[in-house]
């Protein structure tokens, strides 16, 4: 299955603004208008990216040495939201407090991205590259572990981040996201770039799903959850049956045999719905801490 790809300007539009509605927009899991950041904690920013200013939030871990660069996580929140709402949904910066790294939390126009690229919106690719250059000049971080999270159409643009800029990337999670699979589309054509340095794939998607339904359809003809990771498992070289383990009602495939020092891993939560998992956002009784999981992930792949 695939994701039907605009022919038109007009049908471009269509499909992005289809795409917001069914990943994010009008899913009961969008993070609520009242959510609210510690404003202690989250630092504010602007970047101007062809000619518009684009927001940003920016967390610090408490102990920082200058000589010994640490890592970055950009945070890529779903649509119909904001940096702030997302950096209190899913306290992700308790996890990089703890480990000592940055948390980054860009700020889409109109409250979501433009993860197919279309040249007449936003240009996302630039604004976030450029954002990677300028805080890398100013803080301390260490340019070979920039990780990207993101929810929803959030975890689209973090796929579509890995296709597009692989070198810039460590390594990328998707929390209840997708990407279509038609390579036909010029900015998924992933398997044609040179990737000196595969990045590191995790997916974390409940069977529950009713916006990117898991075993795929819906309202945008979405591929399969597994077809996703498996595209990403060949993309990555990945060689071998993946193993297979269970937690709860989470199921671990992890794609462990890949070129360089990649991974591919998809954490399917049983029963699990439309939402950054262990968050108060449409819970399900015994489902991870897509936080800490994520984390693990980045900081433990090879």
């Amino acid at each position: 299955m695939t994701f039907q790809l605009p022919t038109s300007r007009s049908s471009a539009v269509a499909m992005l603004v289809g795409f917001v509605l069914y990943g994010c927009g009008a899913s009961p899991t969008s993070a609520p208008a009242t959510a609210t950041p510690n404003p202690a904690s989250i630092e504010h920013g602007t970047i101007t990216v062809a000619g518009q200013v684009r927001t940003y939030g920016l967390f610090r871990p408490p102990k920082l040495d200058a000589r010994n660069p640490t890592a970055m996580v950009l945070m890529l929140h779903g649509c119909d939201s904001r940096g702030d709402e997302f950096a209190s949904m899913t306290h992700f910066d308790e996890q990089a407090g703890a480990a000592g790294v940055f948390s980054v939390y860009p700020d889409g126009l109109a409250n979501c991205w433009n993860e197919f690229l279309d040249p007449t919106m936003a240009d996302d690719l630039t604004f976030l590259s450029q954002l990677i250059d300028k805080l890398t000049k100013e803080v301390p971080i260490d340019k070979n572990r920039i990780f990207v999270a993101g929810l929803q159409s959030g975890g689209h643009m973090a796929y579509t981040l890995a296709c597009a800029i692989p070198e810039r990337i460590a390594s990328i999670a998707s929390i209840s996201g997708g990407m279509p699979l038609d390579e036909r589309k010029a900015s998924m054509r992933c398997s044609d770039n040179k990737r000196a340095k595969p990045v590191s794939v995790m997916e974390m998607h409940g069977t529950a799903d009713s916006f990117i339904p898991y075993e795929g359809g819906g309202g945008l003809n979405a591929p399969p959850t597994v077809d996703v990771v498996k595209y990403w498992a060949t993309v990555n070289g990945c060689s071998g049956d993946p193993s297979v383990s269970e937690n709860g009602i989470t199921k671990t495939t992890l794609w462990k045999h890949c070129s360089g020092t990649s991974v591919v891993r998809l954490d399917t939560v049983a029963g699990g719905h439309n939402t950054w998992f262990g968050s108060t956002l449409d819970p399900v009784p015994g489902e991870p801490n897509a936080s800490a999981a994520v984390w693990d992930f980045f900081n433990n792949a090879p």
